[in-house]
């Protein structure tokens, strides 16, 4: 039986406080690369009024838009998600829901700057895209956690070019004993990526991808820029050689700011690979 693939818009900008860039973003991603195959969007809201509630900046529209893309999921079954966000916490729906379905058979590769790994009470900020691989994990605010079909561990969690933690994120990494894959390992040789991944005892991954693991001087339409960051090319090369050796069930597009419509080779072939994951 053939299996079954959405590609999804979900422009979720409350969790990066009032700045507004991710949503329009998203919409400048979709049209510049999806505009040749079918997408589902998530409605968002843009009204700029939102409240901190639980600790979290936005807390209402977060969850409410959280629970229709549940929904939205749970009615087309997939088996393979390509999202495009938004930011990171736009990746949470796709990555609970699949990870369900494979009966926690799945690695995640979370390819990102940041450690993603506060909670509300350890967040400098408040924001909810410093939050969303804690919260997959099962920790934070109990009502978003409740809502999510399954829970990751950290047995099943990758880090890849981390390079700005929070205190608290690093001594979660350490205490769980994650994996970390710094920038210089990945540049390296691609075969460590491939032997850490294949340490974790699964064929099938998920690929999270928040720009801002890049090095910023080539791709800087990011929230928040970390210098010394991967190139395109080796994300490029990467993810190329990841769908040679794994089986990647979904993609997670973050973080991506308006580039005044720029077109760039690397959001081709990403486009490629997560649009075309159900072949």
């Amino acid at each position: 039986m053939d299996s079954k693939h959405i590609n999804l818009i979900y422009p979720q900008w409350q969790g990066g406080g009032k700045d507004l860039s991710t949503y329009f973003g998203a919409k400048e991603f979709c049209e510049l690369y999806l505009e040749q195959v079918p997408v589902i969007e998530v409605p968002v809201s843009t009204q700029k009024a939102a409240a901190t509630v639980n600790r979290i900046f936005g807390y209402g529209q977060i969850v409410s838009q959280l629970q229709y893309t549940y929904n939205i999921v749970k009615q087309e079954s997939p088996d393979t998600i390509f999202t495009v966000g938004g930011g990171c916490d736009a990746n949470i729906p796709a990555v609970a829901c699949l990870n369900r379905k494979l009966e926690g058979d799945m690695t995640v590769l979370w390819f990102d700057s940041h450690g993603d790994l506060n909670t509300p009470e350890s967040s400098p900020s408040g924001h909810f895209y410093g939050m969303p691989l804690r919260t997959l994990l099962g920790e934070g605010n109990r009502e978003i956690i409740g809502e999510m079909p399954s829970k990751l561990t950290p047995a099943q969690v990758v880090m890849m070019g981390i390079r700005d933690l929070d205190a608290a994120e690093q001594a979660y990494i350490t205490d769980h004993s994650i994996p970390v894959l710094s920038v210089s390992d990945i540049e390296q040789g691609l075969e460590t990526v491939i032997d850490v991944i294949c340490s974790r005892g699964s064929k099938n991954i998920y690929i999270h991808i928040d720009l801002d693991v890049l090095e910023p001087t080539q791709f800087p339409y990011v929230p928040l820029p970390a210098p010394n960051g991967l190139s395109m090319d080796t994300l490029r090369q990467l993810l190329i050689t990841l769908h040679e050796e794994f089986t990647v069930v979904g993609l997670g597009l973050m973080e991506y700011k308006p580039t005044g419509r720029q077109r760039f080779g690397l959001f081709e072939e990403i486009t490629k690979l997560g649009t075309g994951l159900h072949k």
